[in-house]
């Protein structure tokens, strides 16, 4: 199952690349054409030399990002941190991720798991997006139990720990924070021991979740 799961994963990949890879191709071939039609040769060569750097720090950025999580599982789960990180490689935004070896986890609402960790990555991506130094860090360790997700990052404004997670509190302005009180009712809904610290300059938010 272990060999089959890997094989339709590669198999998913390669085809989501090629089609990605035939819609481009058509793009870059009709702008190429604009500048031989008026002759602009060293701005053809421009235009390309850029395409090509461009398309190679994307290509380095996906490997990386893959590679990071090749321990982790659900494919689920691998999936929705992949599609995260790629969204902080897109705005700049410096991310590590720490994961045990082997890191399996299993329950019957990974689903919920995931909206709760989206929320919080979202969030974080949101506060570090326009700081000049911010970072993500995502860790994912064992534990007795089952597993412990965390996501750290760096903040402008200190949020109130004792008003977080009240439905409409945000740093953000008017019309926001919904999302950690959303995060909150999954929380309860489920066996989740959810902690939050707030350092100085640093924000943590960890779920614990009991393997079933």
């Amino acid at each position: 199952m272990e060999i089959l799961n890997d094989y339709i994963k590669n198999l998913e990949q390669l085809n989501e690349k090629t089609i990605a890879f035939r819609h481009d191709y058509k793009n870059i071939l009709s702008g190429l054409s604009g500048y031989l039609k008026d002759g602009k040769i060293e701005e053809m060569k421009s235009y390309l030399s850029e395409i090509i750097h461009t398309t190679d720090r994307s290509l380095e950025e996906q490997d990386f990002a893959w590679k990071e999580l090749k321990y982790i599982y659900p494919l689920e789960l691998k999936g929705f941190l992949y599609e995260k990180m790629l969204l902080t490689y897109a705005q700049k935004i410096k991310m590590e991720v720490q994961i045990d070896n082997q890191f399996e986890l299993r329950c019957s609402y990974m689903n919920d798991i995931i909206r709760i960790l989206g929320i919080f990555i979202d969030n974080a991506i949101e506060e570090t997006a326009n700081l000049e130094d911010g970072y993500i860090i995502i860790m994912a360790v064992n534990s007795e139990s089952g597993g412990v997700f965390s996501v750290i990052n760096n903040y402008k404004k200190k949020p109130d720990l004792a008003l977080m997670q009240q439905k409409g509190y945000s740093t953000k302005g008017e019309g926001r924070g919904m999302g950690l009180y959303w995060a909150e009712e999954l929380v309860k809904t489920h066996e989740i021991i959810h902690n939050v610290k707030i350092l100085e300059g640093e924000i943590i938010q960890e779920i614990e979740i009991v393997k079933e």
